[in-house]
C-alpha cells in the first residue's frame, strides 16, 4: 500500500536544518500556483512542495533582510519534531514488521511506492464491510487468550475494557481508511488451498505405495543377504568335503598312485633333461624308443603318422610283445590276491557298520 504524505508548508533547508516561512511571507500568486498544482494531480506531492519552496525563495528574497536569519516559530518547531518522531516511529514499526513478517522468511521484499493525491482521490475507496468484519473477528478471537493471561477478576475486567476501547478505535480508523482497489492478478488463496488439498489427496495413495515398496525392498535385501551368507557357508562346506574326499581317496590308493594326475607327475619328473633313471631298465628302453617328443607340434605329428607305419617297425613289435608278456604275468600274480581283496572289502564294510552303530548309540545317550 502506497503511503501518501500530507501537504506540508515548511521545508528544511539543506545543511543547517533551518525552516522557511510558509504563510506569512508567501504572496497570493505563490499560494495560487501551489493550489493549482495540487488540484491538477498530474505530479506527485513532492514536486508540488518543491516548486512552492523554490518560488517562495525567489519572492521572499526581496522582503527578507540579507544578513538576518529566519527563526522558526514554536508551532513550526513542534510540527517538525512531531514529523520526525512520527518518521522514527514508522521506521521502528517497519523494522519490527520486517523481522516478524513471514513473507520476509519466504524471500519476499517489502516495497514502498509514492502515490499522488489525485490517484488516491480518484481510485482509492473505503475498505469494504466484509473485510472490516473479517478483521474485527480476527482481532476479537484473540481477546480471550489475552484476558485469560491476566490474574484476578479486576485485572480481567480492566483488560476487557481496554480491549473493547481498542476495538472501538480500530473500527473508527477502519471506517475512515482508504485502500487501493484489488488488482486483476490478485491471488485466489481459497482456490489454491482447495487445489492443494486435492493434489495432496491424490498423492496419498502414491506415497503409501512407495512406502510399501520400500518395506518390501528392505525385506528382499535382508533375504538376499541371508542367501549370500548361506551360499558362502555351502561353498566352505563343499571345499571341506572335497578336501576330505580327496584325502580319503588318496589314503585308499597305492602310494605310487596317490597323485591326482599321473601324467603331470611323469612330465614333472621327466622335464627337458629326459632323465629316466628312476624307471626300470625296460621302461627306460621304452621311453627312449618313443618316436614322438612331447614338445612336437600336432601338424608335424600328423605328417609323421602319414609317413611312418608303426606296425612295420620291428622295434615296436618287440616292445609290444614285452608289454604283453609283462601284463600277462601281472594278471597271473594278481589272481592269487583276489580272495584277499574280497576279505579286505568285507572287513571294511563291517568296520563301517560298527562305527555307524556306535555313533547312533552315543547320540541316543
Amino acid at each position: 500500500m502506497g503511503k501518501v504524505r500530507k501537504d506540508t508548508s515548511t521545508t528544511k533547508a539543506k545543511g543547517k536544518g533551518l525552516l522557511r516561512p510558509s504563510s506569512s511571507k508567501i504572496t497570493k500568486s505563490q499560494s495560487n500556483t501551489t493550489k493549482s498544482i495540487s488540484k491538477k494531480g498530474k505530479e506527485p506531492l513532492r514536486t508540488a512542495v518543491a516548486s512552492s519552496s523554490s518560488s517562495s525563495d525567489k519572492n521572499t528574497s526581496t522582503t527578507v533582510k540579507p544578513k538576518s536569519t529566519l527563526k522558526p516559530s514554536s508551532n513550526h518547531r513542534a510540527r517538525v519534531l512531531s514529523d520526525e518522531e512520527s518518521q522514527d516511529d514508522s521506521e521502528v514499526e517497519n523494522e519490527e514488521e520486517i523481522e516478524e513478517d513471514p513473507d520476509r522468511q519466504l524471500g519476499l521484499r517489502p516495497t514502498l511506492r509514492v502515490v499522488s493525491k489525485a490517484t488516491v482521490r480518484r481510485t482509492w475507496k473505503p475498505i469494504s464491510v466484509k473485510t472490516r468484519t473479517h478483521i474485527q473477528t480476527l482481532v476479537s478471537n484473540l481477546f480471550p487468550a489475552a484476558i485469560s493471561r491476566s490474574r484476578g477478576e479486576k485485572r480481567k475486567i480492566a483488560t476487557q475494557a481496554a480491549l473493547s476501547r481498542l476495538m472501538q478505535k480500530m473500527n473508527d480508523r477502519l471506517s475512515e481508511l482508504d485502500v487501493p482497489p484489488a488488482g486483476k492478478d490478485r491471488t485466489n488463496y481459497s482456490q489454491l488451498t482447495a487445489r492443494n488439498r486435492e493434489l495432496e489427496a491424490m498423492l496419498v495413495p502414491d506415497l503409501e505405495h512407495i512406502r510399501d515398496l520400500e518395506l518390501r525392498l528392505e525385506q528382499e535385501q535382508i533375504l538376499a543377504a541371508q542367501d549370500e551368507e548361506q551360499l558362502e557357508s555351502f561353498r566352505e562346506k563343499k571345499r571341506a568335503l572335497d578336501s576330505r574326499t580327496n584325502q580319503l581317496h588318496r589314503a585308499k590308493l597305492h602310494p605310487l598312485l596317490r597323485e591326482r594326475d599321473l601324467q603331470s607327475t611323469m612330465s614333472n619328473l621327466c622335464e627337458t633333461e629326459k632323465n629316466f633313471s628312476h624307471l626300470s631298465a625296460a621302461d627306460q628302453r621304452l621311453m627312449a624308443m618313443m618316436p614322438l617328443s612331447r614338445d612336437e607340434d600336432f601338424s608335424q605329428a600328423d605328417v609323421r603318422d602319414t609317413l611312418y607305419k608303426p606296425d612295420q617297425d620291428p622295434r615296436i613289435n618287440k616292445i609290444s610283445k614285452r608289454l604283453g608278456s609283462r601284463l600277462s604275468s601281472i594278471e597271473r600274480n594278481g589272481e592269487g590276491l583276489d580272495p584277499l581283496v574280497q576279505l579286505i572289502a568285507a572287513a571294511q564294510n563291517r568296520i563301517q557298520e560298527l562305527s555307524s552303530t556306535t555313533l547312533s548309540r552315543s547320540a541316543n545317550k
